[in-house]
Parts: structure tokens; sequence; C-alpha cells
């Protein structure tokens, strides 16, 4: 028995019998697949019994498998929920992944708030505001927040500024800023624009039209006038909606379509008996994936966590394991047999037929153009194979303090960001970014050697920088310098592409300098490239620079703990703003002794 299987082994028979999350990982640590299970125990040891018929696609995951990590929870929803959340941060490759984006778009009206207002997030952080959603779509998202905003003239800016605000100068705003509107008049507005956004448009009409009749015969003609104004906007939308049940139910029906590698979803959203909008979701690691096991995975993901879900999900393929999903998330789930619903179920099968072709076409697009681009590179540098992992390097300091290298990955042209690496330079103290960047690649080429997991041999290396970067970069890599095709990018741009100073430049390894076309796909790409690993390598010497400017001054003062430290960097902001504090300010912080040893460390210090 192998170290693998007796690790494996171990953890089998030290299983809790609860329920729980359940994490496979491969020899790497990269997670495989996340599943859930009422009892952890014989949900886990069913992958691995001699008995055991799995599905042909997790055949290879199982035999992958070198790691168990499992989550305890107290009850099976907990366990759904949490699934769906660490599916959705990771992105297994053996299970189905809403592919949209991590996390879906809710419209958030902040109830919380005296004067609420209206938001996109992609998380439900409080109980006290009302979320809408999801929203698979941003730019849809967006272009309703824009429409509700014209209608019902919410705010965004804060109550009694002290001077109008843009919005309310072009009549976008009720006058929240200058405290022309009440707070009691402000929540009656919100409270229309909730029932319009919970599909009671009508009902809202029906409101607003005697509001309009009595400040008429009131004589208050400008109020009339603008709810006037507000019902025929409400209106033109209310008379887009189509009216499918006289019975206001809410109800989301599902269609999908499937081919050998993706799926697409549909979902009609029904809300008060009315067809507000459609979303349409694409879904990964489908392959001999059945159409009831998509549809299962796509209720996990997409239903569980939303604030207001329907009463009723209706789809003519019922998702496995229906009395589950029906339990612990409360929703009725049924085919519809014939009419209006029935109808529906076939269009939103349609849509998503159609979502499906769309994308395929728009993918099968993309890889091929990314193909083109990649062997068009390979050409260019007379590279022995299509570069399918590329790396670009680039270092970050300031007067070689705090110097960092970073590298990043691409790997059929997409970024492999699982894959980047941070270094902390060693060797050099003084600015010298050229053998920087040779100590960082020269750490990277020996990482290969050993054939350490994730430092696979990349088939090209994109530098930052000219030919001063990759002369001394070759020279230090001595004879490891042959291993692997190396070419510097010195910085140019597409501002000016018709001066060929300009633009960018790239030096070879064999003496050789040239110019991609200005235009060209394969030039973008390797500027992404170059772009990405700088920002990266930012990124890493900002946070490692603030963390030194925050806490190394505060560090050797007898009194200032972890506590004391975030306490007064909270209330200062920096250590040079505690340094030019008063004693007296520092008192109310931490108190008088420690505030004298303060002032005095900082002083002979500086």
């Amino acid at each position: 028995m192998t170290q693998t299987q007796s690790h494996l082994q171990t953890q089998l028979e030290t299983l809790p019998n609860k329920p729980g999350v359940y994490i496979f990982r491969d020899a790497k640590k990269h997670i495989l697949y996340i599943g859930k299970a009422k009892r952890l125990t014989s949900r886990v040891r069913s992958y691995f019994q001699s008995s055991a018929i799995l599905e042909p696609r997790k055949e290879p995951m199982v035999a992958k498998i070198s790691d168990i990590e499992t989550i305890i929870v107290s009850s099976e929803r907990d366990a759904l929920i949490l699934e769906a959340n660490l599916i959705k941060e990771n992105q297994p490759p053996y299970n189905i992944v809403l592919k949209d984006d991590k996390y879906f778009l809710f419209i958030r009206v902040t109830l919380s708030d005296d004067f609420p207002t209206l938001d996109m997030v992609r998380k439900v952080t409080t109980k006290k505001d009302a979320y809408f959603g999801p929203y698979a779509s941003a730019s849809a998202a967006r272009e309703t927040v824009k429409e509700l905003k014209r209608i019902f003239k919410f705010r965004t800016c804060v109550h009694n500024q002290g001077k109008p605000c843009f919005d309310y100068t072009i009549r976008r705003c009720l006058g929240v800023c200058i405290g022309e509107i009440s707070q009691t008049e402000y929540r009656a507005m919100i409270h229309e624009l909730l029932l319009f956004l919970r599909g009671h448009g009508d009902v809202l009409i029906k409101q607003l039209s005697k509001k309009m009749e009595q400040s008429a015969k009131q004589k208050k003609f400008e109020c009339a006038a603008r709810l006037r104004d507000r019902i025929q906007a409400l209106k033109k939308i209310v008379q887009q909606q189509t009216i499918i049940s006289n019975r206001n139910e809410d109800i989301d029906i599902i269609g999908i379509a499937k081919d050998g590698r993706r799926a697409s979803v549909a979902v009609l959203q029904i809300r008060s008996g009315k067809l507000l909008r459609k979303q349409t979701v694409q879904l990964s690691s489908a392959i001999e994936q059945t159409e009831a096991e998509s549809v299962r995975a796509f209720i996990e993901q997409y239903y569980v966590g939303i604030p207001e879900q329907p009463r009723y999900i209706l789809t003519e393929i019922m998702p496995d394991q229906k009395e589950i999903l029906v339990k612990i998330l409360g929703i009725n789930i049924t085919r519809p047999q014939r009419g209006v619903k029935a109808t529906l179920a076939r269009v939103a099968h349609d849509n998503a037929q159609q979502a499906l072709v769309t994308h395929l076409a728009s993918f099968e697009k993309d890889e091929l153009r990314t193909r083109t681009s990649l062997q068009k590179i390979k050409t260019a540098f007379s590279l022995a194979r299509t570069p399918i992992r590329m790396e670009s390097f680039d270092v970050a300091n300031i007067s070689g303090k705090y110097a960092v290298g970073a590298m990043i990955v691409f790997e059929n042209g997409k970024p492999a960001k699982q894959k980047y690496k941070k270094f902390t330079i060693r060797s050099i103290q003084t600015p010298n970014d050229p053998h920087m960047l040779a100590e960082v690649i020269e750490r990277r080429v020996q990482r290969m050697k050993l054939q350490s997991p994730g430092w696979e041999k990349p088939d090209l290396i994109v530098l930052d920088g000219g030919k001063g970067q990759l002369s001394v970069v070759r020279k230090t890599l001595d004879k490891d310098a042959a291993l692997i095709p190396i070419v510097a990018l010195a910085k140019g741009g597409h501002a000016q592409p018709t001066k060929l100073s300009q633009r960018e430049t790239f030096f070879l390894s064999d003496g050789r300098s040239l110019q991609l076309a200005s235009t060209s796909r394969e030039l973008f790409l390797l500027e992404r490239l170059r772009d990405e690993a700088h920002r990266f390598a930012t990124t890493f010497y900002r946070k490692k620079h603030i963390k030194s400017q925050s806490l190394s001054e505060l560090d050797h003062i007898p009194g200032i703990g972890t506590k004391r430290k975030k306490d007064l960097l909270r209330h200062f902001g920096s250590v040079i703003r505690i340094q030019k504090a008063s004693q007296a300010e520092l008192s109310r912080i931490v108190g008088q002794q420690v505030a004298m040893r303060i002032k005095d460390a900082l002083v002979k210090k500086n």
C-alpha cells in the first residue's frame, strides 16, 4: 500500500457520521470535486467501494484523489448552502459550474438606511435590506436600476448635505440633499418602488392615479403632473409584461439544452402572474451529465441564498434528488402537463437552445482566434512548439526596498491565476531591476528542474524590459538559459502606431528584434500577459509596503500589542499621523503611560 493509499484509508476510517460537505483534492492539493451529504461516512466511502458503480466522468476523478477534506454542518440545508458557495468560489473541474460569474448580481434596496437607495451587489449581507434577482446579466441589472432611477428618483446623495446634488438640478432627485422631502414621504416612495419590483405594477398605478386625482382637486398641479409622468412611465413597462396567470403566482420556469461539452439554462421569471424577465446561464463541466443532473446542479447553485424565492419551479426535465431539493429549499418543483405553463416550458427550452447555439458559436470562434494567435507567436519567435503555457515576470520596489517579484501564467491564451507565484527578493538590496528579475527567474528555473508541483516547464517566457533585462537574465541562467525560450518586451504602445520607434519591440535570445502588427491579436495577447505581470507585482509590493509602514515602527514599543496597533491605525490612519499626534490625543486611545512610550520611541527614531 502506497503512502497516499494509506493516508486515504485513514481518512475514510475516521469520517464523521454527520451532515456536511466533502472536498476531494489531487496530489497537488487542487480541488477536484465538492459534494454534500446527509451522512458523510456513507456518502464519501461509496466512491471507494469495489462494488461502486460510478458515472463514467467520475472514474478518472476517483483515481486522482489524494486527500479528503470534510466540513461538518448542523443540517442538510446548511450543507447545500455551503456546497453551493464553495462551488461558486472554487469552480472545481468535476462539478457542474454556473460559468457566467461566481456570484450573480442582486438589486438591493437599502431599507436599513433612514433614506434608502438602490445599488447592485453580489452577496446578500443583511436581512434588513430587500434584494431582487439574481441577475445573470450585469447590463440587464444596470439598465433596470437606471430605469427605476428615472421613474422613482431615489437618492444617490447624502441627506441634508447642505447643497443640491447634480441629480436634483436635472430633476432626478426628490431633494434629499437639501431636506426638501421628509423621511416619511421618501419612505412612501420607496414602498411604491418595492411594489413595482415585486410585480405589483398595476396595483401601484391605481394607487398613484388616486393620488394624482387628489392632488388635482387640491390644486397641487405640479405634484399631479409629476405623478402623471410617473404613471405613464410605469404603464409603458407594465404593458410589456406578459400576463401568465390571474392568480398572482410567483413562478420560475426552467428550460435546458445540452450538447457534448456545455449546457445552457433559461429561466423565465414570473412574479404576481406576470412575466418580468428572462435569464440565460451557461453551465460548464456538464460532459456526460444527464439533463436531470444538470438541472439539479443549476437549482442548487442558483436558488441557494436568494431572499425572495419563487413559490414554484416548473421544468420539463425533473431534477435528480427532487425530494431533497424541495425539502431543503422549500420550493415546489413540478412538470407542467398542459396549458399556458406547458407552452412556456417549451419556450424556456427554445431560449436555452438558442443561448447554447450562440454561446458555442462565440466560444468556437474565440478558440479559433486564440489558436491562430498562438500559432503566429510560434512562427514569429521561431519556437519549437506552440506556446500553450506562457509566463511573464516583473519586479517592483522603491530604491531597492521591499523588493518583490511576480510570475503570472497564461494557458491557451487565458490567465491561470491559481498558478501565479510571488517572490520576495533576497540577494539584492539596491535598485537593480535586471538583476532582481534574473534572481526571480533563476529561482523559478530551479523549481522546474526539481520537478516541483505547479512549476512545469513553460513554452515561452516574456520579460518586461528590453535588451538589458534579457542579457542579464541569460547571463545569470548560464547553461539553463537554453532550457526555455525567452523574449523581452520593451514598452511601447498603440497611441501612435504609425511611428515604428514608439511601438512595442521584442528582443529575442538569438539577437534579433522584431515588431508585431499593431492591430494583431497576438500583440494584444502578449501585452496583456506583460501588463498582468506588472499589475500582480505592483499589488504584491503595495501590500508588503503598507504592512511594513503600518506595523514595523510600532512593533518594538513596550505595551503595544496587536489590538492597540489596530486601534491606533484605525483612528489615525498611518504611523506618520501617529507620530504627529499630540500625547493627549494618543492618551485617549491607549492611555497616558503607553502614549508617553510611543512619543519617546518615535521621536528617538526620527
